[in-house]
């Protein structure tokens, strides 16, 4: 209305001053009747479209939509974790060939590397006095301090010298079971990945349980200064998907405590058979090829039934074992 009767004035004006005024003034009085769209506080279409755009978009985020920077934080997010797994790969592989090679290190160089480590700490405590000294801090002090630690070092290696000869062929015990029972490496990764993939595979289906409802608009109370809040949007998920997410959590805790036993099964059972197969061992029997490989097959065929059941038990244990810690914390905070 206002635009057709500013148009209508514009026409009116125009007609009169043409009649009345000489044509070079009549043109004159009709330009200085347009609007200036050069003026800095005029505003073109594009301005406004831009405006209406920007006010729409916020009024869907206080709805609770997803706007479009949100959208582009989960992007950011996902290429992140994209980008990240092959890290973790690399540190997986990385930490398994390490692993081997320590182990190769240890059973052919026990003793040496038992006292090299030993060796190490006083080495730390005179390098770390060495780099204060150069970062400029007093030299008497840091050498009394560094000669202190190295003295209390040698205290502590005479105090420990009594039971390395039994930490050394504990060691290399250990070192030489792993060493001739290298499936025992691949198998604990094999089980750990399977344990990953079982959790993720618990945790799809708990976030599928938890969206299993729907989305309602949220009326919260007025604000301080007596205005009313805007809405919000929240999830409300059904009540059967607590259950099921419930018992998602008690399968899961079950199943991650049958893999562990699995794992130890297989490695411990794998290790006495090496270890009864040498002569040198209290006992002689006759151990497959692949002890560790028998161990597993025995782990989850014949004892699959004692290992799910001892699992059962210790979960029983541990969320008893948290009740309690519950109720001492609780105790002891008043």
């Amino acid at each position: 209305v206002f635009k057709a009767s500013r148009s209508e004035m514009l026409a009116e004006l125009k007609q009169s001053s043409a009649a009345s005024l000489p044509a070079s003034q009549s043109t004159t009085l009709l330009n200085a009747t347009q609007p200036d769209l050069t003026a800095p506080g005029t505003k073109t279409a594009e301005q406004r479209a831009k405006e209406v755009a920007k006010a729409k978009e916020k009024k869907k985020g206080e709805d609770g939509d997803v706007t479009e920077a949100e959208e582009q934080t989960l992007h950011v997010m996902i290429s992140r974790m994209r980008s990240a797994s092959g890290i973790v790969a690399l540190l997986a592989v990385s930490s398994i060939v390490f692993g081997l090679i320590w182990v190769l290190l240890l059973a052919n160089f026990t003793q040496p590397l038992v006292y090299l480590t030993l060796a190490s700490l006083p080495v730390a405590f005179l390098s770390g006095g060495l780099l204060l000294i150069l970062q400029g801090a007093p030299a008497g002090w840091v050498i009394l301090g560094a000669l202190l630690l190295c003295s209390l070092s040698a205290l502590v290696f005479l105090w420990v010298k009594p039971s390395l000869p039994l930490t050394i062929s504990l060691l290399h015990c250990a070192s030489q079971a792993l060493l001739h029972n290298s499936s025992a490496f691949f198998i604990t990764v094999f089980l750990s990945v399977v344990q990953v993939l079982w959790l993720g595979c618990c945790v799809f289906f708990v976030v599928l349980e938890f969206i299993s409802g729907e989305a309602v608009r949220v009326y919260p109370p007025p604000l301080p200064s007596g205005l009313p809040a805007p809405p919000r949007c929240e999830w409300q998920t059904d009540g059967w998907a607590y259950v099921g997410m419930g018992f998602i959590v008690v399968i899961t805790l079950w199943t991650n405590n049958i893999m562990a036993e699995i794992k130890r099964f297989a490695i411990a059972g794998g290790i006495s058979l090496w270890f009864s197969s040498d002569p040198k061992g209290s006992f002689r029997v006759v151990a497959p090829d692949y002890p560790t490989l028998q161990a597993l097959q025995w782990a989850v065929s014949s004892s699959f039934g004692s290992l799910c059941f001892s699992a059962l038990v210790s979960n029983l244990c541990e969320a008893i074992k948290w009740c309690v810690r519950v109720v001492e914390a609780d105790g002891s905070g008043g």
